[in-house]
C-alpha cells in the first residue's frame, strides 16, 4: 500500500491536539513493513497552506522505516486556516504523482487527520480520489475550543461513516479501530 497521512496544523487543532496527533500517526507508521514490496509512506502538514518543506514523499524512505521516522519527528505545528480541500488536491496532483514515488500496483490509503472545519470544498477532491482508487479515511479530531468536528464534512472526506474515527477526548482505542478497519478494506 502507499499510504499518504494528511495533517491539519491549524491554530483551531491545537498544540495538545498536535501532540498527541503526532504519536498517534507514529504508531500506525511504525506497525507498518516499510519495503519495496509493502508499504510507502507520505506525510505533510497543511493549514491554509501545503507545507512542502517537511513533506515526506513516497519515494523519500521507500525502505528505511528509521529515516522515515526522524523526518516525520521533525514536523511541527504552526500556522493559521484550514484548506483541507487544497490539500487534498496537493495529494491528488503531487503525492500521488508517479514521480513522487507512488506505485501502480499498490493500493493508495489516503489519512487525513483534521478538526473537520475547513473553509474550502472537501467533496469534490475525496470523490474525485476515491474515484481514482483510493481508499480515503478521516480522523476527526476535537478542537480546543470544543465546537466539535464537523462530521458532515468528514464524511464527505472519508466517503462513508466507518471510515471515520473520533479522538474524542484523546486517541485511545482510535489505532485498533483503524488499522482494524484498514485491515478489511485491504485484505476482505
Amino acid at each position: 500500500m502507499d499510504l499518504v497521512v494528511v495533517l491539519d496544523s491549524s491554530s483551531s487543532f491545537g498544540k495538545k491536539n498536535w501532540a498527541e496527533m503526532k504519536m498517534f500517526i507514529r504508531q500506525i507508521l511504525s506497525s507498518f513493513d516499510i519495503s519495496l514490496t509493502a508499504t510507502r509512506a507520505a506525510v505533510f502538514r497543511y493549514n491554509s497552506m501545503v507545507y512542502n518543506d517537511s513533506q515526506i514523499l513516497l519515494s523519500d524512505f521507500p525502505t528505511n522505516k528509521s529515516g522515515l521516522l526522524e523526518a516525520y519527528d521533525a514536523i511541527v505545528h504552526n500556522g493559521r486556516g484550514t484548506m483541507t480541500g487544497q490539500a487534498l488536491q496537493y495529494v491528488n496532483d503531487t503525492i500521488l504523482a508517479d514521480v513522487a514515488g507512488n506505485r501502480p500496483e499498490a493500493v493508495d490509503v489516503v489519512l487525513t487527520v483534521t478538526d473537520g472545519r475547513s473553509v474550502d470544498d472537501v467533496t469534490a477532491i475525496s470523490d474525485s480520489l476515491r474515484q481514482r482508487g483510493a481508499l480515503t479515511y478521516a480522523i476527526g479530531v476535537i478542537p480546543p475550543n470544543k465546537k466539535g468536528a464537523d462530521r458532515d464534512q468528514l464524511l464527505s472526506i472519508a466517503g462513508e461513516a466507518n471510515n471515520i474515527f473520533l479522538a474524542i477526548n484523546n486517541f485511545d482505542g482510535v489505532f485498533d479501530k483503524f488499522i482494524g478497519k484498514l485491515d478489511e478494506d485491504l485484505c476482505g
